[in-house]
């Protein structure tokens, strides 16, 4: 029996009827043995995204941080002010999908594998001079707008990490 490969869309008329969802769709029928039909559509019938998502890390040093937690409430709330309002318009016009600022190095584990068993351990797995303070997801259309919106990071250094497409 071939197997069939179903296309969803939402414009009524791209398929010829809804499916059991209730959706339009388009049907494709390949062959069991031969799917290279599918497999040379196969961006249109399954993975059909053209924007991009990228992490970015904002990096600090331990000094940074200690400072930050020595702050004085009024004093840490103008710090974070340039980076609200910079989180505020990226995630308002949809280019920020997620993000959160990550608690100091004094406050991860690490969990490791030793001679088949699993052991955490107090603090980063790499010792660094630098530490992650934050992260955002950022959905959109190539590196260039990633690094654009890094550009206007009113902090510390930036680095853009592309996610792997699934």
């Amino acid at each position: 029996m071939s197997p069939t490969w179903t296309r969803r869309s939402p414009w009524p008329e791209s398929g010829p009827a809804p499916s059991r969802s209730g959706r339009p769709s388009t049907t494709l029928k390949t062959p069991a043995a031969d799917r290279s039909n599918f497999e040379a559509h196969r961006s249109s019938y399954v993975m059909r995204r053209l924007p991009m998502k990228f992490v970015l890390l904002f990096v600090g040093t331990p000094e940074d941080q200690d400072r930050f937690e020595s702050m004085t409430p009024d004093e840490r709330k103008a710090a974070m002010a340039g980076a609200g309002g910079w989180f505020h318009e990226y995630t308002q016009s949809g280019k920020i999908v997620g993000g959160e600022q990550l608690q100091g190095p004094k406050t991860v584990s690490t969990v490791r594998a030793e001679n088949g068993q699993r052991i955490i351990t107090d603090g980063p797995f790499i010792e660094s001079k630098e530490v992650i303070g934050g992260f955002a997801i950022l959905d959109v259309k190539d590196r260039d707008e990633a690094e654009e919106i890094a550009k206007k990071w009113p902090a510390g250094p930036v680095e853009i990490w592309p996610t792997v497409e699934n």
